[in-house]
């Protein structure tokens, strides 16, 4: 009987300690999905502002022109040339999964494009050029925005910059005027 008990116990242990070591994995993980949807949070917060004026800048509310785009870095590399957006030496990983938002730049200046981005050839070059304009205002010393107020006013001044580099820019999708 105490020989029952005790290879139990050792099985009990053991599976005790592998379910800790998973745990112990999966716990980063968990605090990088935590991030992302305080992020998502973020962009929602942003679709959802009441101002006329702002809601004229969002550029999730209606695809662009011209043909999908496949969610690869042929594709961001392939768009920033034919468009003139300089993205040498910037840090990109496309994710699928997140939607409701074209893309993020992150405090390290590095940008993470999301499905919205790919969703037509005009919505991935705004995108690109939207976030490197948040690229070099933090390049030039800017700081990152903790707050609400900060973060409104930094995606205001990147879809304002986005708006008219589209206006000016020569370049326009295939079949578009």
């Amino acid at each position: 009987m105490t020989t029952l008990v005790g290879s139990w116990a050792a099985r009990i242990a053991r599976l005790l300690r592998g379910l800790l070591a998973s745990l112990r994995r999966l716990l980063p993980e968990l605090r990088r999905l935590g991030d992302l949807i305080d992020q998502l949070k973020q962009a929602l917060h942003r679709l959802r502002r009441t101002d006329p004026d702002l809601d004229e800048l969002s550029r999730v509310r209606g695809k662009g022109r011209g043909p999908r785009m496949p969610m690869s870095m042929d594709s961001v590399q392939d768009i920033a040339t034919r468009y003139g957006i300089e993205v040498s030496g910037i840090q990109f990983s496309i994710n699928n999964r997140i939607s409701g938002v074209c893309g993020v730049t992150r405090p390290d200046q590095s940008v993470m494009l999301c499905r919205e981005a790919f969703r037509s050839e005009e919505d991935l070059a705004r995108t690109l050029e939207h976030e490197m304009f948040h690229v070099s205002e933090l390049r030039e010393g800017r700081p990152y925005p903790t707050t609400r107020a900060e973060a409104d006013a930094f995606e205001d001044r990147a879809y304002a910059h986005e708006e008219q580099w589209w206006t000016d820019h020569p370049v326009r999708p295939e079949g578009a005027r």
